[in-house]
């Protein structure tokens, strides 16, 4: 069934979008928390030698924004991509987008967990 191929096609891809996209976001957040330190070692005095204490408050408070903000996109991808594939392509379409976003998520998860995968081994 072409719809059902079409499907599987767009699903074979969401995973690795929504990890693209995360990615792209937990490095922005990371920026964002590097220029707050930097700001700190310049503004606070004594603060390199140990003796000035950082504000820990404004990196949570990064951190909390700048992530709540960043993940805006993906989630609107995982929100409206099987909405607009049902109205598009009806349910046979969808069908085949959650087969492939699972299968591809599946192995994709596998292959980002490879190297926790092989450090377990070397334990055993």
């Amino acid at each position: 069934n072409p719809v059902v191929l079409i499907g599987l096609f767009i699903g074979g891809c969401l995973p690795f979008v929504f990890a693209a996209l995360t990615m792209d976001s937990v490095g922005k957040a990371a920026q964002s928390v590097v220029k707050e330190v930097r700001r700190q070692f310049k503004e606070i005095k004594g603060l390199m030698e140990g003796e000035a204490e950082p504000d820990y408050a404004s990196c949570v408070d990064l951190c909390t924004k700048a992530s709540l903000r960043e993940m805006i996109v993906p989630t609107i991808v995982a929100v409206v991509v099987p909405v607009v594939v049902g109205m598009t392509l009806g349910w046979t379409g969808v069908v085949g987008m959650l087969a492939g976003a699972t299968v591809s998520g599946f192995l994709m998860a596998i292959f980002m967990s490879r190297k926790l995968f092989h450090s377990r081994m070397a334990v055993w």
